[in-house]
């Protein structure tokens, strides 16, 4: 029997392995995820199927991907979890955050904690769980977990189990707190190189906070005193940070679940990058760069007055520079991945921290819908080819913009929607940098921008990046990337040479020029190999960079932003549709 005061509805399912796709987006363009195999369980070392409980909170809106939280203990039994969920008040969290709660129930034997050879391999167990939650086939249906902002709570010998999983795979949560369990450093295998996660202890019995106090680099720090708590921090990052709290309540105590979903659920995230990627708190990100924060902003006047969001970063000098008469300065637009938020796009490409050094204005707008750009331009949602139309003139009235200088950024589906922006609105940008997208572009792109291109012989700058861990590469006849590569070798009046699917190079059609470098000591690697295409025109300019990054799966590789901003600063677009031209020493290719 459902407990009654449970707003939400918690399934238990088996878990499954994962497949792809037939197609990224679906008719409304809102991106696919990766979908569960219900005909492919997975199981444990024991050859064992195992379960997940996933409680979907009643205020989740339809297709949003959200926070998740797991909660890894030693309950299993469903009437025992709704109960649990209630007196522990997860449920009213995840109403009220709108966040998925998602329990990894043990096995038979409980959780092999001492890691028996003749028990399960519950680390790779939960192992599994997180990877589904963060390729998005955990879940039956299109709402899912973010992959950047997922939370751990452990509690009893689950506490111990948590740490165990979270140390062995730190890529995938930011934050993780333990109510009890008895695990000291000694006990954790690994090194703690590169496994940075926050960490919060409640009435700990073991030693283990020391591990992650060498995770985060705090061992050395002088403790602060917070009441009941103790915690070790990074002074520029409050991500890395480790806390041992006393309490006299047992078990899964609600304040101070509370006290984590402000402190640490609600303001961190994790960037994939290389090895176990990067943490990051909110406040320390943008708080030190006094972001404007626009939130359910009715000012642009688009879409019938729709409330749109978005953060400003204006640097100082800029701000400093208002005085000055004629004083100008560029701006740029970056837009998040499909199912993200500008918080995380900031964390992502990290934009403005490139703009107070060069003097840029970075806006980081929302999707007006769903956490997911209109790239193919449906009727029946907002358009946001408008809202970011909107928003750039909002920015030239309220800011000192250059208007010969804005360009226009994004990641995944951000990127597709900077694609189309560059593309039918060659006007009102210098520029494109455009952060790993499969968005195909279709015939009715071609037909804008064919239309934007009536009025003036349009060019645009392109600085495109993709992974060779990616789901397209090698590029194939017919994928999103291979359809981008023609709309700007056509835009730009560059030679479309045949697709070729056995060239080495892994894009089937090769730069004019080509360029490996950014070598790395470490690994004896040329990550980076940039193919550069020359137009057909007498001045032979190179308008068009593809970059291919040696194994970076889907995400943006943050060594690319300043080379990115170097290559399309060069480029103004003049009032006649023509670009001006001024070469950046600074550039590497």
């Amino acid at each position: 029997m459902k407990y009654m005061m449970l707003p939400g509805e918690l399934k238990i399912h088996t878990l499954c392995h994962d497949k792809l796709p037939d197609q990224e987006y679906d008719a409304q363009g809102i991106p696919f995820g990766i979908q569960p195999d219900p005909e492919n369980p997975y199981r444990d070392s024991l050859g064992n199927c195992r379960s997940v409980a996933v409680y979907r909170p009643s205020s989740l809106e339809p297709l949003s991907i959200v926070r998740g939280l797991f909660v890894v203990g030693d309950t299993e039994d469903r009437e025992a979890l709704e109960k649990l969920m209630v007196e522990s008040c997860l449920a009213d969290m995840a109403e009220r955050y709108k966040m998925f709660v998602i329990f990894p129930l043990p096995g038979a034997g409980g959780w092999n904690v001492e890691m028996r050879p003749d028990g399960p391999d519950d680390v790779d167990v939960l192992h599994q769980v997180l990877l589904a939650a963060r390729l998005w086939y955990l879940f039956p249906d299109r709402e899912n977990c973010h992959e950047d902002v997922l939370g751990m709570v452990g509690v009893g010998r689950g506490a111990d189990m948590a740490q165990l999983a979270v140390a062995a795979h730190p890529e995938h949560v930011h934050s993780l707190m333990t109510f009890g369990g008895e695990l000291n450093a000694a006990q954790i295998p690994g090194d703690a190189q590169d496994s940075q996660v926050f960490v919060w202890q409640v009435n700990p019995q073991g030693d283990s906070a020391q591990y992650w106090m060498r995770c985060d680099g705090v061992t050395g720090a002088s403790p602060l005193h917070q009441g009941d708590t103790r915690a070790w921090r990074d002074p520029n990052n409050f991500a890395l940070q480790v806390r041992v709290s006393r309490t006299l309540r047992e078990g899964l105590d609600p304040a101070m679940l509370y006290r984590f979903w402000e402190d640490a659920l609600s303001k961190n995230m994790r960037i994939p990058d290389a090895g176990h990627g990067k943490i990051y708190n909110e406040e320390s990100l943008l708080g030190p760069y006094h972001p404007s924060i626009h939130k359910r902003d009715r000012c642009l006047g688009d879409n019938g007055g729709m409330a749109h969001d978005w953060l400003e970063l204006v640097p100082e000098r800029v701000l400093a520079g208002f005085a000055q008469k004629g004083s100008r300065c560029p701006l740029v637009i970056s837009m998040h991945g499909g199912g993200s938020w500008p918080e995380i796009a900031a964390a992502e490409s990290q934009l403005h921290l490139l703009g107070e050094e060069m003097g840029f204005i970075t806006v980081y707008p929302n999707a007006s819908r769903s956490n997911s750009w209109n790239s193919v331009m449906r009727d029946d949602r907002p358009d946001d080819v408008a809202f970011i139309v909107a928003l750039v003139e909002h920015m030239k009235q309220r800011y000192p913009v250059d208007p010969t200088r804005v360009y226009v950024s994004g990641f995944s589906n951000g990127s597709g929607m900077a694609h189309l922006m560059a593309a039918i609105r060659p006007d009102l940008f210098a520029g494109l940098i455009a952060f790993n997208t499969r968005f195909p572009i279709k015939q009715y792109v071609f037909d804008l921008a064919g239309k934007a291109k009536e009025k003036a012989d349009y060019r645009m700058p392109v600085f495109s990046t993709y992974g060779t861990r990616d789901a397209e590469y090698p590029l194939q006849e017919g994928c999103g990337q291979f359809s981008q590569m023609r709309l700007w070798k056509w835009f730009n009046n560059i030679e479309d040479k045949p697709l070729n699917p056995q060239d080495p190079s892994g894009v089937g059609a090769p730069g004019d020029r080509t360029l490996r470098w950014g070598a790395q000591e470490a690994e004896g690697q040329m990550p980076f190999t940039t193919h550069s295409y020359l137009t057909r025109d007498p001045s032979h300019l190179n308008l068009y960079n593809y970059t291919l990054v040696e194994g970076l799966p889907h995400t943006v590789d943050r060594r690319l932003t300043r080379h990115g901003w170097n290559f399309v600063a060069q480029f103004t677009r003049q009032p006649d549709g023509s670009l001006g031209f001024v070469p950046n020493p600074h550039r590497v290719i």
